[in-house]
């Protein structure tokens, strides 16, 4: 750890200083958007170099953490000091109507995070796993898996997660990275709004609007790596911008990072990069200023991109995404039916309500349409679920919301109605003929997006996408007589208090009713019960996430070393409380003597699993390799249909029905914990454990 922090104090420092103390008379863009950048691009390269010499890990990071706060504090300490300055004499800004709502907003949204351990499904499935097993290795890895999201998609948001859960042994911090990012909004969206052409006052209203739109305010206090993005994009363009008016090199070199993490925080954003290329391109000559530095950040800029994901891909599956066509099952396959269809269920998603009756029903019309064999059918192969429509409004299918598209429409319409004034747009010399190109250019960026885009929620992957699709409808001059109207500002207040009271009463991360308040009401309330017996059983759903391995953790709560080769149930619940033990990923095809020389003597699998590796089931993959089943939960469509009623099953319900049209008597999924024998004794002299005690 000393050669890398003399590394660091020799190289990496003096750049740093260059990038942030370069003279202009203009001032430097704000220290927390630097900052922001910083500490994103830091995480990612601190666990890339900590991993090359295999100190991933608390003590890595501690030390790494000490170098990086000696560093700000030596090159932002004044600037650190005149922004506190800042912050207390600009206190009374936040008793205006607009920004205090959006205070409110984000205490609601910081509370809730702060209350709640994630419940976010790729948080849970397969990311923040992927950060145990990192952590667990002392080192990155390809992990060895049937399951390829743990290695082909981006990995930003997960090396932001990693110090947090190495330093702290805990879930509980994983939703700062975007109540940061949201806090960021305001001044970000203004600042770019006006410098490609919208006028003050409207961008004025716009920077609290838009991070009320629900993506952003359902996203700030939870776990989910869509809404964070928005940042990095808009950080991107404001700084190459920036760069161009006032000739400072090194706010071009800060764009190409941001780009460089928008693209790393989610693959989707890639397209996005031609709205960099557009405004960074005419400053091309500032990357000549000190060429030396420029390609330092050119090399650390394609380290905490998509790059490395994207080359480790195609050498490990020989595609640039990491899946073969057949997995490929959000790929549309026919790119004009795509383009057609996401056209009208995007803006329908976003125009839903927080709830929605009848979406089920109407999601089984529409799943017969398109089966396979229809003429439909054909056509939309690709789509994970074709024209899907969810039944809630939650944090992963959430879009801006049918009050924020209402406000922008208003704005629009009375623009171009003449109700106007002269309040221009910033008069610089970017604002000019290339910030049309800059603006325009996000309609073929989103046709690419609409072409490749097959997934249930489409409308939360565009959260990065949506400032400059708003923006583009907003460019000219200032409707005076709408923004100063009593109407308009009632229609914006209206707007946050329901995204307010969204976030409070949200599923996920309820403030209030809160599960212990909402139980006691189900249970005593004379008036009302049935309402609060549905909350509560909505909350239920949501907070027991996870909990399908919950009959078969007795069976391994002694194990240092835990076996997995189920699928659909979710492994972090093995990994709980954080640090208490490893679970390995039991390969294909694996014998009885790898998994003991690995320190694997108990495993955990489940039917579906084994039929892929082509057993009946998962007694037979235990006797193939000569293991005991321990425990075996079975989950018949009953049992599956009794546990989704109290809570503790989401989806298996649906599984059971599958199975039943298609005639199978089999259990929904059984799931075993199988010993494996060491060869000393014989595993049939065991005694099961009973599993009728598991099952309370």
């Amino acid at each position: 750890m000393e050669v890398v922090a003399g590394v660091a104090h020799r190289y990496f420092l003096p750049a740093a200083m260059s990038l942030s103390t370069e003279r202009s008379s203009l001032p430097p863009p704000p220290l927390s958007w630097r900052l922001w950048l910083a500490v994103s691009a830091g995480t990612t390269l601190a666990g890339l170099g900590l991993s090359l010499v295999g100190q991933l890990g608390a003590r890595g990071y501690t030390a790494l953490l000490a170098l990086g706060v000696l560093g700000i504090g030596s090159v932002w300490s004044d600037e650190i000091r005149q922004a506190i300055s800042r912050c207390v004499s600009r206190r009374n800004r936040w008793k205006r109507a607009a920004p205090l709502g959006f205070a409110c907003l984000g205490l609601a949204a910081f509370v809730g995070g702060a209350l709640y351990s994630p419940v976010n499904y790729d948080t849970l499935w397969y990311r923040l796993p992927r950060v145990l097993h990192w952590l667990a290795e002392g080192r990155w890895h390809w992990i060895h898996t049937q399951e390829l999201r743990f290695n082909v998609i981006s990995t930003g948001m997960e090396w932001l997660w990693t110090p947090l859960v190495a330093e702290s042994h805990s879930d509980r911090l994983l939703f700062l990275p975007n109540i940061i990012s949201f806090f960021l909004l305001p001044g970000l969206v203004f600042s770019t709004f006006t410098r490609l052409g919208v006028a003050p006052r409207t961008a004025w209203w716009w920077m609290w609007i838009l991070p009320s739109g629900w993506i952003y305010a359902f996203q700030a206090g939870s776990a989910a790596n869509d809404a964070y993005s928005a940042a990095y994009a808009l950080l991107m363009v404001d700084l190459a911008l920036r760069a161009r008016s006032n000739g400072r090199a090194s706010e071009w070199r800060w764009a190409m990072l941001a780009l460089a993490l928008l693209t790393n925080a989610k693959q989707s954003n890639a397209p996005l990069g031609l709205l960099w290329l557009l405004a960074a391109l005419p400053g091309w000559r500032l990357a000549l200023q000190r060429p030396w530095i420029t390609a330092g950040v050119a090399l650390m800029a394609g380290l905490v991109s998509m790059i490395p994901t994207t080359l480790l891909n195609l050498h490990f599956t020989g595609h640039w995404m990491g899946w073969p066509r057949e997995q490929q099952i959000w790929v549309p396959f026919e790119p004009w039916v795509a383009v057609l269809t996401n056209a009208i269920v995007i803006p329908i998603h976003n125009l839903l309500p927080p709830i929605i009756p009848g979406a089920a029903a109407w999601n089984d019309w529409i799943a017969r349409l398109s089966e396979p064999g229809t003429t439909l059918g054909h056509h939309v192969r690709g789509f994970e679920f074709f024209f899907h429509i969810p039944k809630a409004i939650t944090e992963a299918r959430a879009g801006l919301g049918p009050l924020v598209i209402v406000l922008m429409v208003w704005t629009v319409w009375a623009r171009r109605s003449g109700s106007s004034t002269r309040d221009s747009p910033r008069s610089t010399a970017t604002t000019a003929r290339s910030t049309r190109w800059i603006r325009w250019s996000v309609w073929p960026v989103l046709v690419l997006f609409l072409s490749t885009m097959g997934c249930r929620e489409p409308a939360r992957y565009l959260a990065a996408y949506y400032p400059f699709l708003i923006l583009a409808g907003l460019v000219g001059e200032a409707p005076e007589t709408l923004l100063r109207s009593r109407g308009w500002s009632r229609a914006v207040a209206a707007t946050m208090i329901v995204s307010i009271a969204l976030v409070i009463v949200s599923r996920q991360r309820p403030i209030f009713p809160t599960p212990s308040f909402s139980g006691w009401m189900a249970e005593h309330a004379p008036w009302g019960r049935n309402s609060w017996n549905r909350i509560h059983q909505k909350q239920l759903e949501h907070l027991a996430e996870g909990d399908r391995l919950l009959p078969v953790l007795d069976a391994v709560r002694n194990e240092r070393v835990v076996g997995y080769a189920a699928k659909s149930t979710g492994e972090l619940r093995l990994w709980q409380p954080l640090g208490s033990r490893r679970v390995l990923h039991v390969p294909p095809g694996e014998t009885a003597a790898e998994l003991r020389a690995a320190g694997i003597r108990r495993v955990i699998v489940n039917d579906i699993a084994a039929v892929e590796e082509g057993d009946r089931d998962g007694m037979e993959w235990a006797r193939k390799r000569g293991g005991l089943v321990v425990v075996s939960y079975p989950l018949t469509t009953l049992d599956a249909a009794a546990r989704s009623a109290r809570g503790t099953v989401l989806d298996l319900e649906g599984l059971a029905r599958q199975r039943v049209k298609a005639g199978e008597e089999l259990p929904v999924d059984n799931l075993y914990v199988v010993e494996i024998p060491d060869g000393t004794r014989d595993p049939a002299t065991r005694t099961p454990l009973e599993p009728s005690a598991l099952r309370q």
